[in-house]
């Protein structure tokens, strides 16, 4: 079954100046592999279609103009594509969606 991730209700979706970007300990290697892992073409950035296809491969179905969202949201340079230093938000923020969501999925089993 696949999860959906619903579309925000603005568009800045993220407080992308409250996540801490800082990574400590063996959390900068994790994410740096995760990104590698997601990098398709090898170029060391994310693209649109990458990040898609991350979304697919996790089975989560999100809305249609999330990633696009989430692409303008953090990707700072207008590259059209994150860097690692554009990557550690995103993937902080989404991890904690994630926990969130299977909490309350978790309570409603329960």
């Amino acid at each position: 079954e696949e999860a959906t991730i619903p579309r925000p209700a603005s568009p800045v979706i993220f407080a992308k100046e409250q996540v801490d970007r800082r990574l400590e300990g063996e959390e900068e290697a994790e994410v740096m592999k995760i990104l590698r892992k997601l990098d398709k073409d090898g170029g060391g950035t994310i693209s649109m279609v990458e990040l898609n296809a991350a979304f697919s491969q996790l089975k989560i179905s999100p809305d249609p103009d999330l990633v696009e969202v989430l692409m303008r949201d953090y990707d700072e340079d207008n590259s059209g594509e994150l860097d690692f230093e554009e990557f550690i938000p995103m993937y902080k923020e989404l991890t904690k969606l994630m926990k969130a969501r299977d909490e309350q999925d978790k309570d409603f089993i329960d």
